[in-house]
Formats: C-alpha cells, structure tokens, sequence
C-alpha cells in the first residue's frame, strides 16, 4: 500500500501528477484550495481550514473507506480516515497541518507549535486507544511546518528551549515512529523558500509499531517536475499491509 503526503502549495496541477506519477493507495494533501472536477468526489474528502481559503484533504484509490468525525478545534488542518487494508486490517489515517497562528494577546507574533499541541490533546484518546472502537495501526503525516533543527538555527532564537523538540517528542510519546527518519537519518529538504536556501524539513511522517515495522520503502520526490509544481516535496512511502 502506498502513501503520499504532499503540500501542493494551493495548485491543481499537482493532482495530475499525485494520481498519475505517483500513484497513492492513500494521498494526505495540505494547502488544498479546491479540487480538480474530474477528480471522483467518493474517493475523497476535502474541508477549509477556519478564515482559510486552502485545507487539508484525503484521497483513497480503491479502498473501503470512512472519514473518522474527531471533535476538534482545528478543522481543516487536522483530518482523520479509517482504510481497510489489503490485508483486511483498519489503518487510521491522520492528517496533520500546522497553521501559522497569531496570539490573541500578541497579534504581530505568529506560531506554529501550539496549534499542533491542540491537536495531537484532541487526538490523544484516538492514539492512546480508548475510542470504541479501539484502533491500533496509525499512519500520522503532514507539513507542520516545524524542523526540529530550529531549537538551534541561529534564524530562530530558540537558544537553550526545545520548543520543536518537544512538540516532536510528543508525537513520538504516542509510540509513532519516524518513517523518513529511518530512509534519511541526517534530515532531507522537502521545502523550498523562494528567499532562503537552508534544506528545511517541515513535512513528516510517523507510523505506528506494527505498520513502521512492515514499512518496505520511503523517498522524497525532488523531481524537476515536482519542483515545478509546488514548493514541498512529496513524502511516498510503500508499506506491506
């Protein structure tokens, strides 16, 4: 089964290519503003972040598939999916997009971090298994926007704070593990500023014991044709499952 997380920066074209090239069992979209007509509407979901004009989306090739109604704050930049796997197996999928917030008390001061602390506390009953039913194999992916090399970039200000560090932690507190981690243990660039040149990786993705163990291949697609299409790459992952 393959996944794909993708930011396709806002753009339609990046769908041609998503389906065609890479061809996802299961596709996790960030900035999706809206969705191409020919695209069949059963085989995906699509909703607006708040005073957003872009959202979150899940594509499903062929699968039997639900969307999973969380009670969430964060609508349109956290989507959660239930497939049924090859194998016959349920997969909860999570979608993941870390905003770019002001503070109510501090309008000019924006943060990422936060929103996805808020997140993951509205998917901790989810993650620790207490919804009934009980779900155990989960894939979580998405941009969020956060590096944890940024505690000690010298752009950033974070000297002797963990802030990234810890929102990461925190993930990995769930038992999820790194994915990308494990095909690129040094970090890989999956973001490209149009003013600065420093390899960013703001797009993840975690997976749950079982699933991470059957994981068989991971890449980033840096493609020409990628980079043409948006300013993220694409994380695909192959998993036997």
């Amino acid at each position: 089964m393959r996944i794909v997380d993708w930011n396709i920066h806002r753009r339609l074209p990046p769908w041609e290519y998503l389906i065609n090239e890479l061809d996802p069992d299961i596709a996790l979209i960030q900035e999706c503003s809206k969705l191409p007509k020919t695209l069949d509407s059963s085989k995906v979901i699509h909703t607006l972040a708040k005073d957003r004009k872009f959202g979150n989306a899940i594509y499903v090739k062929d699968a039997v598939w639900e969307e999973l109604s969380i009670d969430t704050t964060r609508t349109g930049s956290l989507m959660v999916a239930r497939v049924t796997t090859p194998k016959d197996e349920s997969l909860v999928v999570i979608n993941l997009y870390g905003l770019l917030e002001s503070l109510h008390e501090n309008p000019s001061r924006k943060l990422v971090h936060p929103g996805i602390h808020i997140a993951l506390s509205e998917l901790s009953y989810l993650l620790g298994g207490l919804t009934r039913p009980k779900y155990t194999n989960f894939v979580l992916a998405g941009d969020f926007n956060n590096d944890r090399r940024m505690d000690t970039h010298p752009t950033f200000g974070r000297k002797g704070k963990r802030t990234t560090n810890l929102m990461f932690d925190r993930v990995e507190d769930y038992r999820l593990q790194d994915c990308v981690k494990e095909y690129y243990p040094d970090s890989v660039q999956t973001y490209r500023h149009n003013t600065g040149n420093y390899f960013w990786q703001l797009d993840h993705m975690f997976a749950s014991k079982k699933i991470f163990k059957n994981l068989n291949n991971l890449y980033i697609d840096n493609s020409d044709e990628v980079n043409r299409l948006s300013d993220h790459n694409p994380i695909v992952a192959d998993f036997d499952i």
